[in-house]
């Protein structure tokens, strides 16, 4: 379709400013000048695609002087104009970081605009989430390298992942449409409580021991299985040793009080909860660990008819009553939110019951990961409690051709990539769990309101708070 003389007339204009800008780089002038050149021209472009207006600042014809600042919204629009010049990513943050080092005296700003320029490409804030509704980035026919917008016949942008927090790690397009879409379910283990101090597998076995007053070190079985980090196995040997008949099991009734919730926050658990709701907005969430947090953040938030079930009385994945706090291997009591104790899968005997001899609990994952994308948090790859869990998920992925993608939120070390990519998962690692659980934050923030989210997002890198609606 013929375009306008004035469309020409942009678009040539843009091409030469990519030009200038692109070449200027043998002198320190000559680089300051280059990034002059791309953050006018992406202004301009910025102003024809009909984005918020705001003000660019002093940027003179022949580039920069050294009177002049250029604010990180400048440079947050020179990597907008290098993207256009068709470079790929790892092109573009290192030709920023080298004009913005490179002219570190005539930009006062230098490091901030670095962060910036990382925040608005490879972050929250990518840039293709700030296109104009129904256009992608697609490469011309130019010499020049210059790209185009065009129709996107889905009338959105496309990116391949997203960074919410800067030392997070970046999240899946695949997985955040899943969110957004209500087409995943996050399954939560005791890394979740991390940061309110509830136990993990092992501390809890290890406590469970000191209450009880009793020694592993006493029984070979109990001390071996330890070593081998089944404690599992250590539990149902603890438990046939000081249970007596007639009388509640004493190791369940130490699970309990040590698991009782804190009188703290829980805000970890509530952005789970947030992003875990259906298509219908519902949260819908799975979780092996016993405690009552996730009920409690739900409750605190103002969410009261969030309801909980557990084992074998949890909804049929997939029908009318699918929704809620979903315990897997049990629940404890709670008098504040009115739940009562359910049996506990704690011992061997309890997982060889639920996934081997009568396996409710393998079917119900199976019928889980068909539905929909499947979200793990708060698991290491080598989880002793998560053991038989896992291997289902293996075997089922070899014997069925239907099951969604499944993911993992960990602490990367050197060999647990390998381990999950051995077992059919996609490990999406972090340096430090508060990486994993500010990212998790944001990304609640984003699953919420994703137009208003990138529309704030912009609004801190333009320097202006926030900007209108799109």
């Amino acid at each position: 379709m013929p375009r306008s003389r004035r469309e020409q007339e942009i678009r040539a204009d843009r091409a030469d400013g990519y030009r200038q800008g692109l070449q200027s780089q043998q002198t320190h002038e000559g680089k300051a000048r280059g990034v002059g050149w791309c953050c006018r021209r992406a202004a301009a472009h910025h102003r024809e695609c009909s984005y918020p207006s705001h003000r660019t600042g002093p940027i003179s014809a022949s580039g920069l002087t050294g009177s002049e600042v250029v604010s990180p919204a400048h440079i947050a629009l020179a990597v907008l104009a290098f993207h256009c010049a068709g470079k790929d990513k790892e092109t573009i943050v290192e030709q920023i970081q080298g004009h913005t080092s490179a002219v570190s005296t005539f930009v006062p700003r230098s490091t901030e605009a670095i962060n910036c320029a990382k925040i608005f490409y490879g972050g929250g804030c990518n840039y293709t989430s700030f296109l104009p509704r129904g256009c992608s980035r697609t490469r011309s026919a130019h010499p020049d390298g210059a790209s185009s917008w065009s129709s996107n016949a889905h009338g959105n942008a496309r990116r391949k992942s997203l960074r919410f927090v800067e030392q997070g790690a970046d999240v899946p397009d695949e997985l955040v449409r899943a969110v957004t879409n209500g087409d995943a379910t996050f399954l939560c283990g005791a890394g979740v409580s991390f940061r309110v101090k509830l136990p993990s597998f092992k501390q809890l076995t290890e406590r469970v021991y000191a209450r009880l007053g009793e020694a592993p070190d006493d029984e070979a079985a109990e001390h071996n299985a330890i070593e081998s980090e089944e404690y599992d196995r250590a539990l149902r040997s603890l438990e046939k040793r000081t249970h007596r008949p007639g009388t509640p099991s004493r190791v369940r009734e130490a699970v309990a009080q040590e698991l009782s919730p804190p009188a703290v926050p829980f805000p970890d658990h509530l952005a789970l909860v947030e992003l875990s709701r259906d298509r219908d907005g519902r949260p819908r969430l799975l979780t092996t660990n016993f405690d009552t947090l996730f009920e409690r953040a739900a409750h605190d938030a103002g969410m009261l008819n969030v309801p909980s079930y557990a084992g074998v009385s949890m909804p049929r994945a997939g029908g009318d009553r699918d929704h809620g706090i979903l315990h897997l291997h049990g629940r404890i009591a709670d008098a504040t939110l009115n739940l009562g104790l359910t049996d506990l899968i704690l011992t061997s005997a309890d997982f060889g019951e639920a996934y081997l001899r009568s396996g409710w609990a393998s079917r119900y994952i199976e019928d889980r990961m068909r539905l929909g994308t499947l979200v793990l948090v708060g698991y290491g790859a080598e989880d002793a409690a998560m053991r038989l869990l896992l291997e289902t998920l293996d075997a089922d992925r070899d014997r069925f051709r239907d099951l969604h993608d499944i993911y993992a939120f960990e602490l990367g070390t050197p060999i647990s990539a390998s381990i999950w990519k051995a077992k059919g998962i996609k490990p999406i690692e972090f340096s430090s769990y508060d990486a994993i659980y500010d990212t998790l934050a944001e990304f609640a923030r984003y699953a919420k309101q994703p137009a208003d989210y990138r529309r704030e997002r912009l609004g801190q890198i333009l320097g202006t708070g926030s900007v209108g609606g799109s």
